[in-house]
């Protein structure tokens, strides 16, 4: 059975904001990774990949100290994700809750009816939005990238039968 791999919050209830940021350094105190040594640590931000490292912890018994290099384009308010030998821990927030970064992007004209908006998992930055079917069938598209604060007509390669 797999150990349970979880990141020690600053509130110690499982859940946001964890460990403390240094330039563009997160060092983090986390469990579940075996019982001396860690089995290949993997972590993203916002979605980004990140390079890390876990080092047996010299003063918390059972916890290990994980450094993760943030990635250029994260941002706070970012969910961080982390895994040990394939094992997911629970996700945090990079920063604090009232740290995060508000994005947004003006719909464009041609899309002042919006009829749907979905956003990627963990990169909150991209986000598709349509509008009502047009004559041809079709749904106008849009793709918005907020970090370039620009949006984009995706043309429609399939009509509705």
């Amino acid at each position: 059975m797999a150990n349970a791999v979880a990141a020690r919050t600053k509130n110690d209830l499982g859940f946001g904001e964890a460990g403390v940021i240094d330039g563009n350094r997160l060092s983090v105190s986390m469990t579940g990774f075996g019982s001396t040594e860690s089995k290949g640590v993997r972590a993203y931000v916002g979605g980004l990949p990140a390079e890390a490292k876990a080092v047996l912890s010299e003063a918390r018994a059972g916890e290990f100290d994980v450094a993760i290099d943030l990635p250029e384009g994260s941002l706070l308010g970012d969910i961080v994700s982390v895994s040990n030998g394939g094992v997911p821990a629970t996700r945090f927030t990079l920063g604090g809750g009232s740290d995060a970064v508000v994005q947004y992007v003006r719909l464009p004209a041609a899309l002042r009816d919006v009829r749907a908006i979905r956003q990627s998992d963990l990169r909150g930055s991209y986000v598709t939005a349509n509008g009502p079917r047009a004559v041809d069938g079709s749904f106008p598209t849009w793709i918005f990238d907020l970090a370039r604060a620009t949006a984009t007509r995706v043309e429609p390669s399939a009509r509705p039968g």
